[in-house]
């Protein structure tokens, strides 16, 4: 609460404009808290998001922290969910992809029931091993049928395994809500920018 106070008094602060004009700006600012207000980074976000909406309603200059009872732990077995809006319409790349987000869903259960390093750091191995696997898959696929974009994607692969070790020192480090939610997007983000025309091409080349 001090912080935000000081943010909102520095920001409140009167800026100089050309010609002797006066530019006046406030924040706004809303503050969830690690562990009351969610364990997941998208749950604590989403709290601050209300908090902050809260503080605008009462006028620019304010902080507020979430109240009442805690927002509802994202702790399901579903926190990166894979529907059938994330299918690519290839049997082998789609059960890929369910596999990897059971893992993801793993590794966030253990984070949310403080697991022990050793555990957290073998669920992220096995995370990380079947990632490559999966996308040897893809590779293999594009490979076979000369896929145009083959470049594209295989580059967008190369920065998530790059990626990883930087993953695990976050980790290490304690920032396990930073990584999931980073692993999350990248995820579902990739199928659906990537992986989704990569399905679309494949389809009638073989038996999907």
């Amino acid at each position: 609460e001090p912080v935000a106070n000081k943010i909102v008094q520095a920001v409140a602060q009167p800026i100089a404009l050309p010609q002797s004009a006066v530019c006046e700006v406030g924040a706004s600012i809303g503050i969830g808290i690690y562990p009351d207000n969610g364990t997941e980074m998208d749950t604590l976000l989403a709290a601050a998001d209300r908090a902050m909406y809260e503080s605008k309603q009462g006028g620019r200059g304010h902080y507020t922290l979430v109240r009442g009872a805690p927002a509802a732990l994202n702790s399901g077995p579903d926190w990166a969910h894979f529907g059938t809006e994330h299918e690519v319409g290839v049997t082998q790349i789609d059960d890929q992809h369910r596999h990897l987000a059971a893992l993801v869903n793993q590794l966030n259960r253990a984070v949310h029931d403080r697991a022990d390093k050793a555990s957290l750091e073998a669920l992220f191995e096995k995370l990380t091993d079947y990632t490559a696997f999966h996308f040897k898959t893809e590779q293999d696929l594009m490979e076979r049928f000369n896929y145009p974009r083959k470049q594209a994607h295989e580059l967008e692969h190369a920065h998530l395994l790059a990626d990883a070790c930087h993953f695990k020192t976050r980790m290490h480090r304690g920032g396990d809500l930073l990584v999931l939610q980073s692993i999350k997007d990248w995820l579902l983000q990739h199928i659906t920018t990537e992986d989704k025309p990569l399905g679309e091409f494949l389809k009638g080349k073989l038996d999907t």
